[in-house]
Formats: structure tokens, sequence, C-alpha cells
């Protein structure tokens, strides 16, 4: 059995080269929207992350969080205790732990990441209108289906 020639290198190379530059381009785009909102929300970009995180995860302890964030266990409590001085989050004794804390978020902490959401859709709502070739829910399998493999690469 005669082995299957490699694709010409030319023809694979181009467009990979450009998704690889448009991968770039909304990664580059998607940090400065994050930027830009933790900005007007007067927080820092980790915090905005950890902010998210807990209402994402509920009951989640500060050692969780340093996992989900990749980060270490005092980054994390220097991180808490900004969000705790600023009002955002408070600390709870676990009951099924008692050396350990559940993190919730405060009524002002829990607005964050409601005004997070309010931009990106309003966002969303114009990437779909830049991208009429596609229609909405092809648009978004595509970039969920792109997410996917992604996200597959990074879990070894």
């Amino acid at each position: 059995m005669t082995p299957t020639p490699p694709p010409d290198d030319a023809a694979v190379d181009a467009p990979v080269a450009a998704l690889r530059h448009a991968l770039r381009l909304l990664e580059s785009a998607q940090r400065q929207l994050r930027s830009s909102i933790a900005a007007e929300l007067g927080v820092g970009l980790s915090e905005l992350t950890a902010l998210e995180t807990i209402v994402d995860l509920p009951g989640l302890t500060p050692k969780m969080l340093a996992l989900e964030l990749n980060l270490t266990t005092g980054a994390v409590t220097a991180l808490l205790d900004r969000l705790a001085s600023s009002g955002l989050v408070d600390r709870l004794p676990n009951p099924k732990d008692r050396r350990s804390v559940l993190l919730r978020l405060t009524e002002a902490g829990a607005a964050l990441p409601a005004r997070v959401e309010e931009r990106y859709g309003a966002v969303s709502v114009e990437v779909l209108r830049a991208s009429p070739r596609l229609g909405d829910e092809d648009l978004v399998e595509e970039l969920a289906r792109a997410a996917a493999v992604i996200t597959a690469h990074t879990i070894r």
C-alpha cells in the first residue's frame, strides 16, 4: 500500500496562516473589550474574571477559584482581599469544612457580571450584523466548534 502523498504545502499554509491571523485578531479584540469593560466597572481583569467565575460556579472556595483561574492560592487570597474590601465579595463559613470559606458575590458584586453580559449582548448583535454571509445559527455553531477544538488542545 502506498502512503498518501502530503497535501500541497502552499495550498494548506495559506488558509492556515489566514486563520491563525484571524484568531489572533479575535483574541486581541476580546482582550481589548474585556479591558474596556473592566475599566468601566472600576476593576481589573483578574477581578472581573474572578467575579464571573464565582457567578458561574456557586459554592466556590478560594482554593477552587485558584484552580479555575490558574493562580496560586496566595494570589487568589490577595485578589479576594481586594474584592472584599471593595464590597464585591463575601467570604462565608463553609458548612462542610470549617477550615474553608465559600465565596459569594455581594449585591454590588452581582451587578457587575450582569453589566458585562449587557455589553457582550450589544457586541454580539453587532457581530451577527457584521457577518451576513453566515446565518446567525451557522456563525454561532462555527465559533462554538472552533472554541471546542481550541479547548481540546489545552486539555492534555
